[in-house]
């Protein structure tokens, strides 16, 4: 392969990733089987994402007794999600542990 052509592959072809499109979705379905243990999965989910204003008692309910509520919280935090109840936490109160979590960093750098 001449120079001109080693140049235009590199142009034409994307680099390819370090892992394979399957493996990728592999790697993200295995960090989300926790989804399938939850107990709000057969729950009215427009009571996970209340109007401003709303009531989260009921998600609040449903995520007391179940199995991945730390899962879902965790997922929440690392994803930094705004909106709904995840992990049985409200977006005011996850705002709150995001706030604590940052005060404990920087009180420990």
């Amino acid at each position: 392969m001449t120079a001109r052509q080693t140049v235009r592959a590199s142009i034409v072809a994307p680099p390819r990733p370090e892992t394979s499109t399957l493996d990728y979705l592999t790697d993200v379905s295995a960090e989300l089987a926790w989804q399938a243990h939850a107990a709000c999965a057969s729950a009215d989910g427009e009571a996970f994402f209340p109007e401003k204003g709303g009531s989260v008692q009921y998600a609040q309910r449903v995520c007391a007794g179940c199995p991945v509520k730390a899962e879902c919280l965790e997922y929440a935090l690392d994803n930094a999600i705004t909106f709904g109840v995840w992990g049985g936490k409200s977006e005011g109160q996850r705002r709150v542990l995001r706030r604590r979590a940052r005060h404990e960093q920087e009180v420990a750098a």
